[in-house]
């Protein structure tokens, strides 16, 4: 089963695909050539911050419009109450990998930012375990930067689900 999304705004579209080029790349990069990873931390930061922040903008305009969006399957019928919550968990997902990146970035940009040494495996599950709110403890920023990172995870998790669960319920009672 394959899902087509369509987004009739231009802006939208533009955003998300603007966003979603800079997370592939620097996940590629992550992957393919993580000693080259640390070296581009600076450049980084920036390109995941403008990333975040289109998501950002692009999930808000979703939640204000949901007309924007269609979302079939390959079969040709129409999904009539996931439409919404289908963009916004994937609006969700690309929000966690940027945090995720800027995580990464930060940790590469100096020694011991964080407790423990971490690995890019640690950090993903602390990006998760921070945006979930849950918090261990096992790793802990240090730094400034990572502390700074770290309230922008809990910030956004709270945002971000919060917007998520409202437009669903305000969409379903729509309906």
């Amino acid at each position: 089963m394959i899902l087509y999304i369509l987004i009739e705004d231009k802006h939208t579209k533009t955003d998300l695909l603007i966003s979603y080029f800079i997370i592939s790349t620097y996940m590629t990069i992550l992957v393919l050539f993580p000693e080259k990873f640390g070296e581009i931390y600076k450049i980084g930061l920036v390109g995941v911050g403008i990333s975040y922040i289109l998501n950002l903008k692009v999930l808000i305009r979703v939640i204000r419009s949901p007309e924007i969006i269609e979302v079939e399957i390959e079969n040709g019928s129409k999904i009539k109450f996931t439409d919404v919550s289908i963009v916004a968990i994937i609006l969700l997902i690309m929000v966690i990998f940027s945090l995720y990146l800027g995580v990464c970035f930060i940790n590469s940009g100096d020694i011991g930012v964080y407790t423990n040494n971490p690995t890019y495996y640690d950090l993903f599950y602390y990006t998760i375990i921070t945006f979930s709110t849950i918090g261990y403890g096992d790793i802990c920023p240090i730094s400034p930067v990572a502390k700074f990172m770290s309230m922008v995870i809990s910030l956004t998790s709270f945002i971000c689900l919060t917007i998520f669960v409202s437009s669903i319920l305000s969409y379903k009672s729509e309906q």
